[in-house]
């Protein structure tokens, strides 16, 4: 299992953190970002360091509780999300089941287009439904496991060098 480091130059501590934070405890979108496309561009096997390179020294505590509440955070938007895939997958399912049923039961009393009609949009949701279970729900799956990483398999370093 090989180890990746992901490098993350900043000028003073406030680089890494949302100025519009008013505690100044979240981490900058631009961080999340960067941190998150590294880690997407390797194998999750392996171990994972994130070397923080600044001008200024930097509090050590506070970045490690930002990336802590950042995972934690996100660990919920993702079960909230994951949640509602499911609600929405099984709906989209009921729904289509209910006019495929409605169509077949009413085929030889409708005229054709309405069978028609009654039956694609069935198809459809049922469809939908299936994007979800194929689609949307590996995805966040994925986010999760690179959360995952993140949280418990990274080692974060700080280096101290002037600016050149």
């Amino acid at each position: 299992m090989g180890r990746h480091c992901i490098n993350v130059r900043i000028h003073q501590e406030t680089d890494l953190f949302n100025p519009l934070d008013p505690e100044g405890r979240c981490l900058a979108d631009s961080v999340k970002n960067y941190i998150y496309e590294g880690i997407q561009e390797r194998n999750l096997g392996e171990d994972l360091e994130i070397h923080i390179i600044s001008d200024e020294a930097v509090n050590v505590e506070r970045v490690n509780e930002a990336v802590r509440c950042w995972c934690e955070k996100e660990r919920e938007s993702l079960n909230k999300d994951r949640r509602r895939n499911h609600m929405q997958e099984l709906l989209m399912f009921i729904i289509g089941l209910a006019f495929i049923t409605i169509s077949l039961s009413l085929q030889d009393r409708i005229p054709i287009v309405w069978y028609t009609v009654l039956s694609t949009i069935g198809a459809f949701s049922i469809w939908e439904a299936s994007s979800f279970w194929i689609v949307k729900n590996p995805k966040v799956g994925i986010r999760k496991k690179i959360l995952e990483k993140l949280r418990s398999h990274t080692e974060i370093t700080f280096e101290y060098k002037e600016a050149e």
